[in-house]
């Protein structure tokens, strides 16, 4: 007959490196993303584990673009301006104000904004860096001129004079999460049937930030990205510094979700 042990004496000699490794792997499930990170730099075991572990699909692809991003020249020229101009913000609050607009988010939006590492600054897009500063789910003019036309909800992503960025939010399959570039000025395209030329979309959210890093890289200037805000219309603010411009009236930007049904804005 073996020697008795105690619980407490069973305890004491068991570590995390006795446990069998699928269930080691599936801890590593329960870990938001700066777990995560911080989990690949514990030693060169657990860098192996990490990549292998069943994580969420949109947790693995931003873990793996923040790993993409960090292991790069680029991302140190920007790193030191990102700290200059943080604000803190709370996250879950900001999640809970566009849910209070619209119930539906993408998961990898609302993951990127619950865990991103806020020092890790993509093109300027962040909460926390004169980005979005005030969420509001907008909405957009839909399947224009045919007998379907209505509102479809969107988020503003990004504004220069002649394109505007959206994360739609249509809960319809092929609508849903993608993110869609609009010519302001112009004319509506027949496939998507949006107020103005789609030049550009993207599957999702984690797609449009990698191809967002990726041109940005290859910019000269990593800090001169300009943003035009919404309020007021007469300003530009570009990285802080603000600019008096003449704003066309087609740069007004949609209504509040919440106004869709006023009768101003009736279709």
């Amino acid at each position: 007959m073996g020697p008795s042990y105690s619980w407490k004496t069973f305890a004491q000699r068991t570590t995390i490196a006795d446990l069998p490794l699928d269930v080691l792997l599936d801890c590593f499930l329960f870990m938001e993303l700066k777990s995560l990170i911080i989990s690949r730099c514990v030693c060169a075991e657990w860098r192996e584990f990490v990549p292998r572990a069943p994580l969420l699909r949109e947790r693995r692809r931003l873990l793996d673009l923040h790993y993409g991003i960090i292991n790069t020249d680029y991302f140190l020229k920007t790193h030191d301006y990102a700290l200059e101009h943080l604000r803190p913000f709370d996250r879950q609050a900001y999640v809970n104000n566009f849910i209070s607009q619209h119930p539906a988010l993408p998961d990898d939006f609302r993951l990127w904004i619950l865990e991103w590492p806020s020092s890790v600054v993509i093109h300027g897009m962040w909460p926390g860096v004169n980005w979005l500063a005030t969420p509001q789910v907008s909405a957009l003019v839909y399947h224009v001129g045919t007998p379907d036309v209505g509102f479809i909800p969107g988020i503003l992503i990004w504004r220069t004079p002649d394109v505007a960025t959206w994360l739609i939010l249509d809960e319809r399959p092929h609508l849903f999460g993608r993110v869609i570039s609009l010519s302001t000025s112009g004319r509506p395209n027949d496939e998507w049937g949006f107020e103005g030329t789609v030049v550009a979309d993207w599957n999702d959210w984690v797609e449009y930030l990698v191809v967002e890093w990726n041109r940005s890289t290859m910019n000269s200037n990593p800090v001169n990205r300009p943003y035009y805000t919404e309020i007021p219309l007469s300003d530009i603010r570009y990285r802080g510094c603000v600019t008096p411009v003449i704003i066309k009236p087609e740069y007004i930007p949609p209504p509040p979700w919440s106004y869709r049904h006023e009768g101003i804005f009736q279709l």
